[in-house]
């Protein structure tokens, strides 16, 4: 997984668990964790651009909420599915 230390404030990181890639973004000291696909183009949105809650995507320019996965701009359709994150002893944890 990913420490605390390891994902700054404004930041997000890739990370693998159980054969998902998924995404942690830190907003303002706050974890959140989605797959890491654009569920329009299929690429990591890990490599798109963060600006506060916003996500970019690196290809189409579709944009999500990481607080929530919903679509805020298209060309994507969908949503993307979220997860839990818990903060235990300075490491980051994601809930499949």
């Amino acid at each position: 997984m990913a420490r605390v230390d390891q994902i700054p404030a404004g930041t997000m990181k890739s990370v693998i668990i159980q054969d998902i890639s998924i995404l942690v973004a830190n907003v303002d000291g706050r974890f959140y964790a989605m797959d890491n696909a654009c569920t329009h183009a299929g690429v990591g949105l890990s490599n798109g651009t963060l600006t506060g809650t916003i996500i970019t995507c690196p290809r189409a320019g579709s944009q999500f909420d990481v607080t929530s996965g919903a679509r805020v701009r298209g060309p994507a359709m969908r949503r993307v599915r979220i997860h839990n994150v818990k903060i235990e002893a300075g490491d980051v944890k994601v809930e499949i």
